[in-house]
């Protein structure tokens, strides 16, 4: 299926979150949005959806988040008659189109309401293969959409460890490797360093979505990896083999820090304390960020966050990965 392109902008954007970490995923449309450098004015949202007013381009949108599934159209919004009744300003010409129900609620039969709502619109059904797709979706309101931009999750299918030339079984899946560049705020075409490179996940997906990517490990195995990694995905990087500090030292005024620094048995940390490593690593970050960039970090619950003159705590959120071991996606801000 092929959606419409050519946007009325700006527009009521309703994104359509995957439902993995409802929490993380809203943080993470929601820090997109700030990277877009679009205006967004945030109208409402749902444990499954989010609604703002923006002229961030949504197929731009799509190809940039991690837990969501659609971009659309928000065209209106209530009690199930109201939104039918909405559908009569649609007319799609020579398009064809077909309806879709998305219930959280179970309230309605799905076969019903797309009938429902089809009698309204002008243009020829297609269910196989339509050229538009209007989309009900029954939450705590109603909400009449229109597809603009999908994301591409088999894309990050792909992309995991076990698809790439190197790999250890500890990288995070891509899908949160993407959150967390997101989280960083890094602009396209903006430099992001992950000064804990490991296998090169985290460096892979902020050059996915445009920005220049600097980075290193402690081990030259894994930098040589990483680059394997890049390289088989088309990508280049600025790498280097050294101490996070070393390697943070390197540069200075970059746009955004992303890390996954190691944390379990299968990591190294030559012999320091986690909790010596993230404050270093915390540290070296605060010189080599610009003011007012971001720096987003995977933690264990296990250690607490540093606190480092200069970062400003911005938000957080925990994910479950085991009985044992829960981590924690933190974001700071350089002060200005």
């Amino acid at each position: 299926m092929k959606y419409s392109q050519s946007f009325r902008l700006p527009m009521r954007i309703l994104i359509e979150l995957s439902g993995e970490q409802p929490a993380l995923a809203r943080a993470e449309a929601l820090a997109a949005l700030e990277a877009s450098g679009r205006p967004a004015r945030f109208l409402l949202g749902e444990e499954r959806t989010l609604a703002v007013d923006s002229d961030v381009d949504p197929v731009w949108l799509a190809r940039r988040l991690g837990l969501a599934k659609l971009v659309d159209e928000l065209l209106a919004w209530g009690t199930v008659d109201a939104v039918v009744s909405a559908a009569k300003s649609l007319d799609f010409g020579d398009r064809t189109f077909r309806v879709r129900v998305n219930s959280f609620k179970g309230c309605h039969s799905k076969e019903e309401l797309e009938r429902r709502i089809g009698d309204q619109i002008g243009g020829a059904v297609d269910l196989r293969s339509p050229q538009e797709e209007v989309r009900l979706i029954e939450g705590e309101q109603h909400y009449l959409c229109r597809v603009r931009a999908a994301v591409d999750r088999r894309a990050f299918e792909k992309r995991k460890v076990t698809e790439r030339s190197f790999f250890f079984p500890i990288s995070l899946h891509p899908r949160l490797a993407r959150v967390l560049v997101n989280l960083s705020r890094v602009p396209e075409g903006g430099t992001l360093l992950d000064p804990f490179c490991g296998t090169g996940g985290v460096l892979l997906e902020a050059g996915l979505v445009g920005a220049r990517v600097v980075g290193g490990d402690i081990r030259e195995d894994m930098v040589a990896g990483s680059r394997d990694v890049l390289s088989q995905f088309g990508l280049a990087a600025d790498l280097h083999v050294g101490d996070v500090a070393d390697i943070a030292g390197r540069v200075r005024g970059v746009d955004a820090i992303a890390m996954d620094p190691p944390y379990g048995r299968a990591t190294t940390t030559k012999g320091e304390s986690l909790t010596s490593l993230y404050r270093r690593g915390f540290e070296a970050a605060a010189e080599a960020l610009k003011p007012g960039g971001y720096l987003s970090a995977v933690l264990p619950d296990t250690v607490a966050r540093p606190e480092v003159e200069g970062l400003e705590f911005v938000e957080s959120y925990h994910l479950r990965v085991h009985r044992s071991l829960t981590r924690t996606f933190v974001v700071t801000r350089r002060a200005n």
